[in-house]
């Protein structure tokens, strides 16, 4: 995706305020989607796509699934 700002999870913490550990077993795959809102290149790390992140958190569709979980 060009123009992509690439997070890690440390830093995608940071930016909406959710623990680390939260991210990583509660959202991943519920709330973030593969190949939408996060990568793994490599079968390593995740890097979250922030512009698209941020995007969807402005929008009501996406804060509902936030709050449901």
């Amino acid at each position: 995706m060009a123009g992509n700002t690439y997070v890690t999870t440390t830093q995608l913490a940071e930016r909406i305020g959710y623990d680390e550990r939260t991210i990583r077993e509660n959202m991943v795959d519920r709330v973030f989607i593969r190949g939408v809102h996060y990568v793994q290149p490599f079968g390593r790390k995740i890097l979250f796509l922030w512009d698209v992140i941020d995007r969807d958190i402005k929008s009501e569709a996406f804060v509902a699934n936030v709050v449901d979980e």
